[in-house]
């Protein structure tokens, strides 16, 4: 889920052309994803309470962002989200995707 437009579509058009991985772009909410799926996302899009939320799920979450900041790595980390910086070389976050901790669900 990216809430920019431009962005979602550059980095979905990158992701069908390079990784083994069905796409499915999102530009409102995280209802209806699936157990075992991967959000893509934003900082600016998933505050870490909602990373925690989707890996209680049983959803990888992704977190792309535009500079990596410590703190936030580790806070995303500890949410069970994977945070990567944007870079023009797209091979870490294909490997993000991929290898994406998808979280087992919780009840209740």
């Amino acid at each position: 889920m990216i809430g920019d437009d431009a962005l979602r579509i550059a980095l979905a058009a990158r992701v069908r052309r390079g990784a083994d991985l069905v796409v499915a772009p999102l530009s409102t909410g995280f209802s209806g994803l699936t157990v075992g799926g991967v959000v893509l996302t934003t900082p600016a899009d998933c505050s870490l309470l909602l990373c925690g939320e989707l890996v209680s799920r049983g959803l990888g979450v992704v977190v792309l962002t535009p500079m990596s900041r410590e703190i936030e790595r580790a806070a995303y980390g500890l949410a069970g989200g994977r945070y990567i910086e944007m870079q023009v070389n797209t091979e870490e976050l294909f490997e993000a995707l991929a290898e994406a901790p998808r979280g087992q669900p919780t009840l209740g």
